[in-house]
């Protein structure tokens, strides 16, 4: 029995010290949550400030930002081209009007070489004319000539003087004649070619007036894009601020909470740990022995039982 009570009380003191091995190391993990939730909230703190911080720069950044400083310049860029649109479009008109008056000057040399034209084709006429009246004569007088059966010599040779200077005025005619066409075909040419360049002036002076309707409403345009823009930027940039401090914050919440939980956790005392019901103490034993007299052994065939 005394056996029995030492390895009860043997298991009893080691249950005990297993109990407080296991209460020492929870405390020292407490310790260890509770230092672990301090400089996870010392952490989130400065996480907080310096998404503070970094929200107010990327504020200031974009109020000061290269964008801003960009669409500006593209809009003193848009104000330069305007205004070398307009000195160009003034300068086209005035060439414009040159070319107006030259066209001018070119139309009325070829009327006055047209009229020329008329003249000469007076004079042409007049002059065939006379070289066929000049045919006619020369064919009378040939027949006349072989009507006459001996001609004399001096009108033969008045005659064949005639022919010739006729001939030598046809020829005159024609070769004046041929350098009026050439005249009148280069002044025509030259019209051609000075009505096709006020054609293309015209044209060009209609384009560059209509880039200079446009190009106001090119400038408000660019300057409503470049405004939605800068507009749609800071917008999103200020999403993007925000959701930054959201999840900060609700980092800092669920830090907070894990130090709550920790410093709860370390404040209330351990749990017990559940061991199984300790053995009732033994009974009593009870020790029986047969004892038989001598003198009964030998008559009596049931012992008795002596305690």
């Amino acid at each position: 029995m005394e056996d029995a009570d030492e390895v009860l009380v043997r298991g009893l003191e080691a249950d005990g010290r297993q109990v407080d091995s296991e209460v020492s190391a929870f405390e020292h993990m407490a310790d260890k949550m509770a230092t672990f939730a301090r400089d996870l909230a010392s952490r989130a703190a400065a996480t907080v400030g310096r998404l503070s911080h970094q929200h107010e720069a990327l504020l200031s950044s974009i109020a000061n930002s290269s964008t801003v400083q960009k669409a500006q310049h593209r809009a003193e860029t848009a104000r330069r081209a305007a205004a070398t649109a307009r000195r160009a479009a003034a300068n086209e008109t005035i060439r414009l009007g040159e070319l107006q008056q030259q066209q001018r000057q070119v139309a009325a040399a070829l009327r006055a070489a047209e009229a020329a034209a008329g003249q000469w084709r007076k004079v042409e006429a007049r002059a065939r004319h006379a070289v066929r009246s000049a045919e006619r004569q020369m064919e009378k007088e040939q027949e006349r000539t072989r009507e006459v059966a001996l001609p004399s010599r001096a009108a033969g040779q008045e005659r064949t003087e005639e022919r010739r200077r006729l001939q030598a005025t046809v020829q005159r005619l024609e070769s004046l004649l041929e350098r009026q066409r050439n005249i009148t075909e280069k002044l025509r040419q030259r019209a051609a070619a000075a009505s096709a360049r006020a054609g293309r002036a015209t044209r060009q002076s209609a384009l560059v007036a209509e880039r200079r309707r446009q190009v106001p409403v090119e400038q408000a345009a660019a300057r409503r894009s470049y405004a939605e823009l800068n507009e749609l930027r800071l917008a999103a940039a200020r999403r993007r601020a925000h959701q930054a401090l959201l999840r900060a914050d609700a980092s800092v919440a669920d830090q907070q909470e894990l130090l709550g939980r920790a410093a709860a956790a370390a404040t209330q005392p351990p749990r017990q740990r559940w061991r199984p019901p300790l053995p009732e103490p033994p009974a009593p034993v009870l020790r029986l022995r047969l004892v038989v007299p001598e003198e009964e052994q030998e008559t009596t065939t049931r012992p008795s039982i002596l305690l």
